[in-house]
């Protein structure tokens, strides 16, 4: 829900802060770079400090940085939010998809699948609530104040949610990791 409500408010922002096109586009990568840098560092150090850390501060640092957009004075002040919004959905989309998979390790495909029909139901109904609140006028600032109140709750069941440090084997070293990075395969993708 969180990702998917900001495209529906970019007229809006864009208004607020009197911008061009060009400069409206720049939320998109700016929150790109929060998830890529965080996504390659959350899920190789839950690997080996333990999941609950990285689903704690991705869910917070979304939360924090949809606050931030949310209250932002000035457009610079709304791009740092973005990034570090994006940063905690690089947080915690490896933790998380790990952490399925450490618990069901038989069942893990079963699992991420409905794990994932979350992410399903929220990129669907984020645009169309968020549509609807600007059809009747709700200003965006208000629309982005909600989602980060709703999102700072979800960092609460996770604070008292067993979870385990179970993964299956040793983590790979960093020069195996480095290697891996390197290879045509993930940079293609």
């Amino acid at each position: 829900f969180a990702a998917t409500v900001v495209g529906p408010t970019l007229q809006p922002i864009r208004e607020s802060f009197g911008l061009g096109l060009a400069e409206l586009g720049l939320i998109f990568p700016f929150t790109a770079v929060g998830y890529v840098v965080s996504s390659l560092i959350g899920s190789v150090a839950s690997d080996r400090y333990g999941r609950r850390p990285f689903v704690i501060a991705g869910t917070t640092s979304i939360a924090a940085g949809i606050a931030v957009m949310a209250l932002a004075p000035a457009w610079s002040v709304l791009l740092l939010g973005g990034v570090i919004a994006g940063f905690g959905m690089g947080l915690l989309d490896g933790p998380l998809n790990a952490y399925i998979v450490d618990m069901a390790p038989d069942g893990a495909a079963k699992w991420l699948n409905f794990l994932h029909l979350f992410f399903g139901i929220g990129a669907l109904t984020g645009p169309i609530l968020t549509g609807i609140a600007l059809a009747r006028d709700v200003d965006w600032r208000l629309i982005y104040s909600v989602v980060a109140l709703v999102g700072f709750t979800t960092t609460v069941p996770f604070a008292f949610l067993r979870i385990s440090n179970a993964n299956s084997g040793r983590p790979p070293s960093l020069a195996v990791m480095r290697r891996s990075a390197v290879q045509p395969i993930v940079l293609l993708m």
